[in-house]
């Protein structure tokens, strides 16, 4: 494409060149000429160039028709083509819509035919069912008519059956309420479910709630009569109210279950829940009467009330240990008298627990499979609904217990149960403090051996597994009522009483003088099984509060498994006794270090001694004897050895560990300490002699290594490291002696390369 000209740039127009007069003007118009003059010849030529393509694009035009006409003529047959296929489309169309017009009249007339056909068989039918009493077949009848379409029915025939079908739900009605009244629950089924074919599902459910409210009224009586004839046997026993509720509720399941399927099948989900719902009030109100005859029987009112009035005798956790250390005799009152009350109670709520679990269980879940074989004279109900439906129902029979005087009376009676629990732990925990004994450990090596082999030594006190037998049993109680605030509440007692009285016990001294602070810190009469007990309950404790956790956690994952929430609030609560954990290891810790600190200075005295007399400037005759007789380190481990075996025949495995690795670390300090800050360190590259190195003449003595010195103090560190290691299966000593390896390492090298490398 030729590039656009510019414009002229002549100082006048073209016209009036010839008007110019003056020699410069016309020179530079002249110049301008020849510019312009040059760029059009460079134009045309660049014009001239470009003709070629110009013509070959203008051939290529010239030829498109020649191309298009095929296409054009493509294009037009396939319209011919689609305009056939939509004419014949249509065409077929109509023929479909006529035929379908045909189909569904012949449909019309031959169901019409076939509801005239079964008219009459109906009528027929009926007639002779009422005749020879066949009831089933005759509502099963009246079930087809209702579901004819009213047109076709001439005024005869609809007179005839509606008449059977009075006749027919009068008769029902009173065979049900035979039934009922014989207590035949086989024939209550049998009339009452065949109301729904003939329209009156509704009354068919009452009819069922109505006998089932009956023979809870029955089974009532019939557990008085049990509990009086239990009575006048045994006068000094009292009756368990618990097992009463229990047997009360299991009969009324046993029925549910029996009969569920029939049921879901005739009325579908929602008439089980209807019938769920109807009986719930009667349930309410029997669970109820036992439940106050079990407040009055058992005297539970009162009983709280006189444990209320009476003064506390848990009293301070100092005061408790002063005056089991003077050896006061302090009086306490065994709470497992309280065990069977406390028992009952979880029962009873237990047992409602599992019965409302249980109704909504019909309701949710999906009914099962009906064997083979079995039939029923009742057509199948629809009981496919949605989820939405379901949790409607099941929320309406969970109101009609959780607005109950029942469930009001029930929680009035758990808040009383927390409270005796409380007591019975306070009392209980109280006890195994004042009842605490020291193991039976053997006095000396010989005879533990003996013990060990005839069963496993005892290395802690009574209190520990006195006190976590309480707390456990109380937990697994609680756990037995499926009540989320009572259990909360029941953890929260707990870890109250971990994380005081018994806590402070183990901190604080006791007539056995088994506590560590008191022991060391008033350099009381102690002997090494009193401190070691000390810490092994301290450690037991923190291993069984862990292990209780863990429990509580697994048993109540199962327990709510569809109940999220709950699970949360129960596993919030459980935090509480993680931290309780956590506070037993950290006064564990503690104790350690203070016995650690006990014994370290007469063993850091010694390790600094030989630190100081060591020489690690050797020859190699000095070197050889060195590896048959070792001066230093050998003689210092078998020291720490005797020193510590003291103790670590009384401490469990996990104590011993810890009580190694306070030592190690001490003493790991102490060398690095004595090599970097007490000493300047001179290396000689010779093995038999020492170099001198500016400074000899100050006044601290200078720590000199040859290389077979540094050999000797590798093996040193080594021998120390293997001790501890060989004393600790669990844990790792090396960590806290890595900077004095690799100061024996930096010693041994003989290059720079060898760091390098």
């Amino acid at each position: 494409m030729a590039t656009p000209r510019a414009a002229s740039r002549l100082p006048v127009p073209i016209e009036e060149l010839e008007n110019l007069t003056d020699l410069t003007e016309i020179q530079r118009a002249h110049d301008l000429l020849l510019e312009e003059e040059a760029a059009l010849a460079a134009e045309i030529r660049e014009i001239i160039n470009r003709k070629p393509f110009v013509d070959a694009q203008i051939r290529a035009i010239l030829e498109i028709p020649e191309h298009l006409e095929p296409i054009l003529a493509d294009a037009s047959r396939l319209d011919d083509s689609l305009r056939d296929v939509s004419r014949q489309a249509d065409e077929i169309s109509i023929h479909v819509r006529r035929l379908d017009q045909l189909n569904e009249r012949i449909t019309s007339a031959m169901k019409r035919t076939d509801d005239i056909i079964d008219l009459k068989t109906c009528i027929d039918g009926v007639q002779n069912a009422m005749a020879s009493e066949d009831y089933a077949s005759a509502a099963s009848y009246v079930n087809r008519y209702l579901n004819f379409d009213k047109s076709i029915l001439d005024r005869s025939s609809v007179e005839l059956l509606e008449t059977a079908e009075r006749n027919l739900a009068d008769i029902i009605r009173m065979k049900c309420d035979s039934a009922i009244a014989a207590n035949d629950t086989d024939l209550v089924f049998k009339f009452a479910l065949l109301m729904p074919l003939i329209g009156n599902a509704t009354q068919g459910i009452e009819k069922i709630s109505v006998h089932f409210s009956k023979l809870l009224a029955k089974d009532e009586q019939a557990i008085y009569a049990e509990m009086d004839k239990s009575v006048s046997n045994n006068t000094d026993q009292k009756i368990s109210y618990a097992a009463a509720v229990g047997q009360l509720l299991q009969r009324l399941e046993r029925r549910l279950k029996r009969y569920r399927t029939q049921l879901e099948t005739a009325c579908g989900r929602s008439g089980v829940a209807q019938l769920l719902i109807n009986v719930q009030s009667h349930v309410n109100e029997r669970t109820l009467n036992l439940l106050e005859i079990f407040i009055r029987e058992w005297q539970l009112q009162a009983t709280l009330n006189n444990l209320t009035k009476q003064p506390s005798s848990k009293g301070t956790t100092a005061g408790l240990t002063t005056a089991l250390a003077r050896g006061t005799t302090i009086e306490y009152r065994d709470p497992r008298e309280y065990a069977p009350l406390l028992d009952q109670i979880v029962g009873i709520s237990q047992s409602l627990e599992s019965y409302a679990r249980f109704s909504s269980y019909l309701i949710t879940a999906p009914p099962p499979q009906q064997q083979q074989g079995q039939s029923s004279p009742s057509a199948p109900a629809n009981s496919n609904f949605d989820s939405e439906q379901v949790a409607q129902l099941d929320q309406q029979l969970r109101k009609a217990f959780t607005q109950s005087k029942l469930n009001g009376r029930l929680h009035e009676v758990l808040g009383w149960y927390v409270k005796l629990e409380q007591y019975y732990m306070d009392e209980a925990v109280k006890m195994a403090v004042v009842e605490d004994q020291l193991p039976q450990i053997a006095s000396n090596p010989d005879e533990e051996d003996a013990q060990n082999a005839s069963q496993p030594q005892q290395l802690t006190s009574s209190i520990v597994d006195d006190v976590f037998f309480v707390i456990k049993e109380c937990l697994q109680r609680a756990q037995m009522t499926y009540n989320v605030n009572t259990i909360c509440a029941i953890i929260n007692l707990a870890e109250q009483q971990l994380s005081s009285l018994f806590l402070e016990t183990l901190t604080h001294n006791s007539k056995q003088q088994s506590t560590l602070q008191a022991t060391l810190t008033r350099k009381a009469a102690a002997t090494p099984m009193s401190i070691a007990v000390a810490l092994n309950n301290l450690e037991l404790s923190a291993e069984y509060i862990k292990r209780l956790k863990a429990e509580m956690d697994s048993s109540t994952q199962r327990q709510f498994s569809s109940l999220s929430k709950d699970v949360q609030k129960i596993g919030a609560v459980l935090d509480d006794i993680h931290q309780t954990e956590k506070r037993f290891s950290h006064i564990l810790h503690g104790n350690m270090e203070l016995l650690a600190t006990s014994l370290l200075p007469r063993l850091q005295a010694s390790l600094e001694a030989r630190l100081i007399d060591a020489s690690y400037v050797l020859t190699e005759e000095q070197y050889a004897q060195n590896q048959i007789n070792d001066p230093y380190m050998l003689q210092f481990i078998a020291e720490v050895e005797a020193s510590l075996a003291t103790f670590q025949r009384f401490l469990t495995p996990k104590n011993t560990e810890l009580l190694f690795e306070t030592i190690s670390r001490a003493f790991a300090e102490q060398i690095e300490s004595h090599i970097l800050l007490q000493s300047a360190t001179t290396y000689s590259a010779t093995g038999s002699g020492s170099s001198s190195t500016p400074g000899s003449n100050e006044k601290a003595e200078l720590k000199r290594f040859n290389l077979l010195g540094a050999q000797q103090f590798d093996r040193d560190i080594r021998n120390l490291l293997g001790f501890f290691t060989a004393n600790m299966v669990s844990k790792t000593v090396r960590d806290k002696f890595a900077r004095i390896n690799q100061m024996a390492f930096l010693l041994n090298v003989e290059k720079e390369s060898e760091v390098l490398a």
